[in-house]
């Protein structure tokens, strides 16, 4: 368990779950929902604007919060499941969720986890882990954070999908981060309650995106897990330039 980015050690046979409430792996899922046909993590910002406006793909994400100029769609789940992403393809970039995946990718398999599609992400992961038999290394569930330090909404997040993954093994060794995310989303009432804990939440609240804060303490509303293939194009993958 890595409780937050800058932790995340990920081993070539590892099975990674990124999680990003609020809200990069969210909005990720909904997009996927959505039908888009591919995503591109872009380095930063900046990389993302120049990459979708060569490329013709819509660029979306935020910087603070909120879109940068130019952008075409923020980090928005509730946005972007209204919006009309008609076939195209998006280019995206955030301040936390895309850089946590990236930090995954040496991992065998990446997978983008949130509360909206809990089960399914952990699921695909364990089935994943389970066809590398000998081969498999951990199950590692990286928290992104936010900027930096640790947010209550993504370990909490994380104590649901250990729980879950105890379903299916119930023998497994936890780590010490990874019983106490399992130990802090029990204190909660609900996944609504840890979300609106977080500063984070407060600072999209503070932003006009309370919205948003409340579609991404939803539970198992989907179950599409975009899965990360940095060395391919279809359908999740990373660009640098």
């Amino acid at each position: 368990m890595a409780l937050e980015r800058s932790l995340v050690r990920a081993e070539p046979n590892d099975v990674c779950v990124a999680i990003d409430v609020l809200r990069a792996t969210t909005t990720l899922a909904v997009l996927f929902g959505r039908g888009c046909p591919s995503v591109w993590l872009a380095a930063d910002t900046d990389a993302a604007l120049r990459i979708g406006r060569e490329s013709g793909r819509w660029v979306a994400g935020e910087k603070g919060g909120l879109p940068p100029p130019g952008f075409d769609f923020g980090n928005s789940p509730v946005e972007l499941a209204r919006a009309n992403l008609g076939g195209r393809g998006v280019v995206f970039a955030t301040t936390n969720g895309t850089g946590t995946l990236r930090a995954c990718a040496t991992g065998r398999h990446v997978f983008a986890g949130a509360f909206v599609n809990a089960t399914a992400v952990v699921q695909t992961a364990v089935r994943s882990v389970e066809a590398m038999g000998d081969e498999a290394g951990r199950l590692l569930i990286a928290c992104a954070g936010t900027r930096g330090a640790f947010g209550i909404e993504d370990a909490t997040c994380a104590g649901l999908m250990v729980q879950t993954a105890r379903r299916a093994w119930p023998d497994a060794d936890l780590d010490d981060g990874a019983e106490a995310a399992r130990r802090l989303y029990e204190s909660f009432g609900s996944p609504l309650e840890a979300v609106r804990a977080s500063r984070h939440a407060a600072s999209l609240v503070e932003l006009g995106l309370g919205e948003d804060v409340v579609f991404c303490a939803q539970v198992d509303v989907t179950g599409v897990v975009p899965e990360l293939h940095p060395d391919s194009p279809w359908p999740l993958h990373l660009v640098d330039d």
